[in-house]
């Protein structure tokens, strides 16, 4: 009968250090780019014309990873909410490099069309445009 007791003992302590551990990894935030070093350099143009080449190996060397972009800005949109996306310019008429900014980024009011931009962020793959969330301004 004691045996009993200890295993349903040493079940209920991993079951609750299981269950603390999940409820740690849910309410821990993400991570803020913003801080990050460093990143993979590269151009906007050199981005996107990988993406078109082939799409498979560019998800797997850039999706999920830090970017350092850099590219002539095209345009910068901020919506009612403050979220504000910035448009790097490519040789292609129909795609661009879409860089989504931290909600309310103050860093954005820095960036002007037709000015260069060096710009960090996360690639999240192509629609039409190159994406990247969680942007800033590199420094």
């Amino acid at each position: 009968m004691r045996s009993w007791k200890k295993i349903i003992a040493a079940l209920l302590i991993l079951a609750l250090a299981g269950g603390s551990y999940g409820w740690y990894q849910y309410q821990k935030a993400p991570p803020d780019i913003r801080k990050e070093k460093g990143g993979i350099e590269i151009t906007a143009i050199d981005l996107l014309k990988e993406f078109q080449q082939n799409e498979t190996a560019s998800n797997t060397k850039y999706v999920d990873k830090v970017l350092v972009v850099t590219g002539m800005v095209t345009e910068v949109q901020t919506d009612s909410s403050g979220q504000s996306t910035v448009y790097l310019q490519t040789n292609d008429l129909l795609s661009a490099v879409t860089c989504s900014f931290y909600q309310n980024d103050e860093s954005i009011n820095k960036v002007k069309a037709g000015s260069p931009a060096r710009i960090k962020g996360v690639c999240t793959g192509m629609l039409s445009d190159v994406v990247l969330n969680k942007c800033s301004l590199a420094e």
